[in-house]
C-alpha cells in the first residue's frame, strides 16, 4: 500500500517533526502526541507514525500508534462463530493495538484518517512478528463507527477487533 504522492507516512522523528502545534481537537490525543509519544518510542512501548505533506514535511497532519497486545481467546467467545473458527486454538493470541489515531483539525474531512488506518493495517500485516488480530479502544461512539466501517467488530464493550485474514481482504480491495 502506498500513500498518495503528496503525502508521506513516516516514523515520528522528534528532531524533525513539529509536535507542539498539533491540534486534533481532542485534548487527550494532543497531549499524548506532544508529551508522551516520544517517551513511549524510547521505552519500546509503542511505535508512532506521522502523516506529513511532502511540501511541508515538518508539520504533522496526523499520527497513529501501534504496540503489542495479547488477547485471551475467552474474550472472543461472543465473536461471530465464523470469525472464531478461523483463528488458532491457543489460549492467547498475539495482537497489534492501534492505540491512538488522530488527524489535525486543519486536515480533517479529507480522508486522511482512512489513509492512516490503512497504513496501520498494512504495517500490522507486514510486521516481522505476525499477529492474529488488530485491536483498538475507540474513545467514543463516533470513533467506534469509523472503525466499524472498516470491518472492526466488538471484542467487549470498550474494544473492537479485526482479524489478520480480514485485513488481507480489506487491503486486497485497495491495492
Amino acid at each position: 500500500m502506498s500513500e498518495p504522492p503528496q503525502y508521506q507516512i513516516l516514523p515520528l522523528n522528534t528532531s524533525v517533526h513539529h509536535r507542539t502545534d498539533f491540534d486534533c481537537g481532542e485534548p487527550q490525543l494532543d497531549r499524548y502526541f506532544r508529551e508522551q509519544a516520544s517517551q513511549d518510542i524510547k521505552r519500546k512501548v509503542a511505535g508512532c507514525w506521522v502523516l506529513v505533506s511532502r511540501d511541508s514535511p515538518k508539520s504533522v497532519m496526523g499520527f497513529y500508534t501501534l504496540s503489542t497486545e495479547v488477547v485471551d481467546m475467552k474474550q472472543l467467545g461472543d465473536a461471530d462463530p465464523d470469525v472464531a473458527k478461523r483463528l488458532p486454538r491457543y489460549p492467547r493470541l498475539g495482537a497489534v493495538l492501534l492505540g491512538r489515531l488522530a488527524v489535525a483539525k486543519t486536515a480533517q474531512k479529507q480522508g486522511l484518517g482512512e489513509l492512516l488506518l490503512f497504513d496501520a493495517m498494512h504495517r500490522t500485516l507486514n510486521a516481522q512478528i505476525p499477529a492474529a488480530l488488530m485491536i483498538t479502544d475507540p474513545k467514543d461512539g463516533k470513533a467506534a463507527a469509523f472503525y466499524r466501517k472498516y470491518g472492526f467488530r466488538p471484542l467487549n464493550p470498550e474494544r473492537l477487533f479485526i482479524t489478520a485474514q480480514q485485513l488481507q481482504v480489506i487491503l486486497g480491495k485497495r491495492d
